[in-house]
């Protein structure tokens, strides 16, 4: 609110007015109002004037908001290994899959080996040979002998042998035969009519566990096993079934120790020697998440952001379009900017939104013109300019109103332009235009050692006044001085009013030109002799809406606000007119540039922070880069989804899914759109292909079963035809026939295991060499979940899934969507009838349009909050463990976070203290010391508040100002963390 006012005791409050005001045009479905809180009597109690009141949120931050709530991944932790009791180990049956005569597989036998030395009487423990390769598919006599080995055992082991070469066709046949031997295995085991023992399934290195795993090295021949295994927990929870995936350092003996410690874990792996355990996780998109670009600044347009305003560690650079100017406007390629007060309030989100207008960094710049927009007569190609730009100017191009940029006179350098733009014209628009200045003024400038002041200080000479100046602190009063400056005074007290009365035998200054806030201005105010002027050049107390009395106005006084900013919108002709008449002060050498000290734009946060402590004088200049190649960051809203000269393949094309993407890409203006399903389109297929064409749209519909490598080759051939590059790829193909575990047929498993998984190689192998923007491969929540009856297809979808990771690390791009049940489109619009939460068709499009904008390689997106079959999942597993309570959902924690809890807890606050040490040094430029307070470093109010924003993303703990005053120590404020933390997760599962 702008204002609150009481009037009288709230507690006789009896009516309410409330007058609009403003209804905001942002999106956020808000607006301003105006309250006055009256009496029985109609009087007024309290005043609120300028009340900004809705959801605070646009209907695009709700569509995120969803898309986060519904994003899920395969989390793994590190945990420790429970111990291995003292009592009897039990038996065991272990059955190698491996050919035993031409491969045999050493894990298998050592683990036998382990777990028979286990216990001073060892363990009882049976091996079987039954080879992947060597078992025909109904080996009736390898059944029969399983059945026989089963009664007894505890456990049952079954142990898959290791890759054996790079993925090919020959690896997704392998990884085909794998499934069908697992089910073949599997439907034995449950349809045993004893007590059944528990199966674990050994798989090498199929799942990708840490952040550094490489997908280059995952196991494609065995990533289906994953999703079989979750529908067969889900089938028959007796079995306990257990995922276990190793890499090749795993020992042997830590395995056996894990078979016999009777976890309750059912999906773990082992990397490094460490174990760790899976956890269906909330998984919304990061920052990290970003695709990047390697872009050249001579050519591409880059600007500088802060991500999360208030934490400089996120300033960096981000793509940035060259927008083509129009009518009155010109493109310029910045080669200098510079950096004001303005700017560090924006960088800190302390600026003020003003008529819904987002301020951005960079007010001023100085570059050449490259491209000139209808009517602009006063600019061309190649021409020096400088100006201001409302769009933000901390970027390599910029297109401006030609009417804000202003030719530089011949021998004027960039750097004398760029401390011209803002600080020679602010003091001479407000010393000169509105204040007067002539010779003999008291002319009294604050903080003076800064840009603006050094220029009032050269403008105030150049027309004879007196100069009566402050600052800070003594090395800056000394520098006030050494310029020739005779009266100086302290801006951080007051005392320099009576000073300056002292000084000039109580007559005052004829003009303060301001910046000081509070008391400070009063004093300045009440400074003014007889028909003074006071011109404000600061915005705190102006948008803070300070009340300032009217009795020093008694002296016929003036008060002048100056914003160039706002000037630069409201009366461009007249800042054209300033900065030209400044650009050629200053060459003429009438008026003297202030100090400089140059910034590179990338260290931009360097030098926020020298204004924000006040260490800087005279003007701070950033430069821009003008070559070399970097990588930036590409913001989702930046990431190329849809072109105009780009085409486009959808397979699953002509069904209802396929078709509703189709008309997707075609309202968006996509250059050639191709279509393809194993069969001919019917009618309805065929009205709205018609009728997208009609629309002006060029579809294709190629038909062909792309589980056939020249049907990806036709596709690529057909979108390519016309010249126009193929920018995406669209895998939503697929045959899905349930069946429960035991009715699980081979071909039934081909049939669901073709489209899928030949057919994302087949697209994979003819689109290398194509300029892909996205490859996008529709999965499904089945192989995420273990949905029952729905094994064969969860076995094809978890191989997709293993199958992005793996493409990703060859540098291609690649999305998998793991989805829950579309509504109105889908195959499966029946479980709304069960009360499955539908995903609607928007609803899915910007969820998909959201993640190929990112480079993720997989994603779940499934509606589990309110999911009837929710509650069960978490009952069943501790791999559902995070959706305990429904009511709540973590965002999940950071990476820092993370890694603090995989310590030991002792070891918390020193990883805690070293973080707070590296950001306040980063703040203060210099180490600190953990014993110093914080304050005796001179952290500041704006400086803590970045520290505070920083720690609190990192650690997800809230600090108030409270917590930090009264751990005003790195070791203190670790301690208060680490204990904070550990009452967090002591807390946790009593909460679950």
């Amino acid at each position: 609110m702008r204002s609150l006012r009481a009037y009288g005791p709230t507690r006789n409050a009896r009516y309410c007015y409330t007058r609009l005001t403003k209804a905001f045009n942002d999106g956020t479905r808000g607006g301003e109002a105006d309250l006055d809180v009256l009496d029985e009597h109609g009087t007024v109690l309290l005043a609120v004037r300028g009340l900004r009141m809705g959801t605070g949120t646009s209907e695009r931050d709700e569509r995120d908001r969803l898309v986060s709530e519904r994003l899920l991944t395969l989390g793994w932790q590190q945990r420790a290994l429970p111990e291995v009791g003292d009592g009897e180990a039990g038996s065991w049956l272990l059955i190698d899959t491996s050919n035993a005569v031409d491969t045999p597989d050493m894990l298998a036998s050592t683990l036998t080996d382990a777990l028979k030395s286990h216990g001073p009487q060892g363990t009882e423990c049976a091996s079987l040979s039954w080879s992947v390769q060597d078992t025909p598919p109904n080996d009736q006599a390898g059944l029969e002998k399983l059945g026989s080995q089963l009664r007894g055992r505890d456990g049952v082991v079954i142990v898959y042998g290791p890759r054996v070469g790079d993925p090919d066709e020959h690896s997704l046949l392998a990884g085909r035969e794998q499934v069908r031997h697992l089910v073949r295995i599997t439907r034995e085991l449950a349809e045993f009519e004893g007590e059944l023992p528990r199966l674990f399934v050994v798989t090498r290195q199929a799942q990708i566990v840490k952040p550094h795993d490489s997908g280059e090295r995952a196991n494609l021949e065995q990533a289906g096993l994953r999703g079989l295994l979750r529908v067969i927990s889900s089938e028959h929870p007796m079995l306990r079934t257990t995922l276990i995936d190793v890499d090749e350092h795993t020992d042997v003996e830590r395995v056996a120790q894990q078979l016999l410690s009777g976890s309750e874990e059912d999906e773990t792996a082992w990397r490094n020697g460490d174990w760790y355990v899976a956890r269906l996780t909330p998984s919304p998109l990061g920052h990290e998440e970003r695709r990047t670009a390697v872009l050249d600044p001579d050519h591409d347009g880059m600007r500088v952001q802060v991500r999360r305003p208030g934490d400089l560690q996120t300033l960096e650079f981000v793509a940035s379009d060259r927008v083509p100017p129009g009518p009155g406007q010109i493109e310029v390629a910045v080669s200098m900017s510079s950096i004001n007060f303005a700017d560090v309030l924006i960088a800190f989100g302390r600026f003020p939104i003003i008529d819904d207008r987002e301020p951005q960094l960079g007010m001023d710049f100085v570059g050449v013109v490259t491209a000139v927009g209808e009517g602009v007569t006063g600019h061309q190609v190649g021409d020096r300019v400088g100006g201001f730009s409302e769009g933000g100017c901390w970027r390599t191009f910029l297109t401006c109103d030609a009417n804000l940029a202003v030719t530089l006179p011949p021998g004027l350098t960039d750097e004398q332009a760029i401390t011209a733009a803002t600080a020679h014209a602010t003091a001479w628009y407000g010393l000169n235009d509105l204040a007067q200045i002539k010779a003999g003024d008291k002319v009294l400038i604050h903080s003076a050692t800064g840009g603006v002041g050094q220029a009032a200080i050269s403008i105030a000479r150049a027309k004879g006044a007196e100069i009566f100046a402050t600052a800070g602190n003594p090395a800056k009063r000394a520098m006030l001085r050494d310029m020739g400056v005779e009266h100086v005074y302290d801006s951080r007290s007051v005392e320099f009013a009576e000073q300056i009365r002292r000084d000039t035998d109580g007559y005052g200054v004829d003009i303060v030109l301001n910046s000081l806030t509070g008391a400070a201005q009063r004093a300045g105010l009440e400074l003014l002799a007889f028909g003074g002027r006071f011109v404000e050049i600061g915005k705190a107390d102006v948008y803070g809406n300070t009340r300032l009395g009217l009795f020093p106005f008694r002296r016929g006084l003036t008060f002048y606000y100056l914003d160039l900013a706002l000037m630069s919108v409201t009366q461009p002709d007249r800042v054209r007119e300033l900065l030209a008449t400044v650009f050629k002060l200053t060459a003429d050498g009438v008026l003297t540039a202030p100090q400089c000290t140059h910034y590179p734009l990338a260290e931009a946060a360097d030098a926020i922070r020298a204004m924000s402590n006040a260490e800087h004088t005279g003007k701070l200049v950033l430069d821009v880069p003008r070559s070399g190649r970097r990588s930036v960051a590409v913001t989702p809203e930046q990431a190329p989804l849809y072109r105009r000269d780009g085409s486009y393949i959808i397979t699953g094309g002509l069904g209802g899914l396929g078709l509703f993407f189709a008309s997707k890409l075609a309202a968006a203006g996509c250059g050639r759109i191709v279509l393809t399903a194993r069969s001919q389109p019917n009618p309805k297929a065929r009205q709205t292909i018609e009728g997208l064409r009609a629309a002006g749209a060029d579809i294709v519909v190629e038909c062909g079963n792309i589980a056939e490598p020249d049907t990806a080759d036709r596709l690529v051939s057909a979108a390519t035809a016309t010249g126009l590059p193929l920018r995406g790829v669209l895998h939503s193909a697929a045959v899905v026939e349930d069946a429960t575990l035991t009715n699980i047929t081979d071909e039934l498993i081909d049939r669901d295991w073709s489209p899928k998984v030949f057919g994302s190689w087949n697209l994979h192998r003819a689109t290398l060499g194509q300029p892909l923007d996205w490859f996008c491969l529709f999965s499904s929540g089945a192989a995420l979940l273990g949905s029952p009856g729905q094994g064969a297809y969860a076995a094809a979808n978890s191989w997709v899934d293993v199958f992005a990771h793996w493409r990703r690390a060859q540098g291609l791009p690649v999305s998998a969507i793991a989805w829950g049940a579309w509504g109105e489109v889908g195959r499966a619009t029946f479980l709304a009838e069960g009360g499955e939460i539908m995903i609607t068709p928007e609803e899915g499009a910007y969820a998909f349009e959201t993640l190929v904008r990112h480079d993720r390689a997989y994603s779940g997106y499934i509606p589990i909050l309110g999911a009837p079959w929710l509650a069960d999942l978490v009952r069943r597993s501790p791999w559902g463990e995070m959706f305990a309570s429904t009511g709540q959902r973590s965002r999940g924690p950071s990476k820092f976070r993370m890694e603090l809890l995989s310590l030991p807890q002792d070891e918390w606050a020193g990883r805690l203290r070293r973080l707070l040490v590296e950001q306040a040094s980063v703040i203060l430029r210099r180490t600190i010391d953990a014993d110093r307070s914080f304050i005796e470093y001179g952290l500041d109010s704006l400086g803590m508040l970045e520290m505070r924003t920083h720690v609190e993303t990192e650690t997800g703990i809230r600090l108030t100002p409270k917590v930090i005053a009264t751990n005003n120590t790195a070791r203190a404020l670790a301690q208060y963390l680490a204990d904070t933390l550990a009452e967090e997760q002591a807390a946790a599962p009593a909460a679950s």
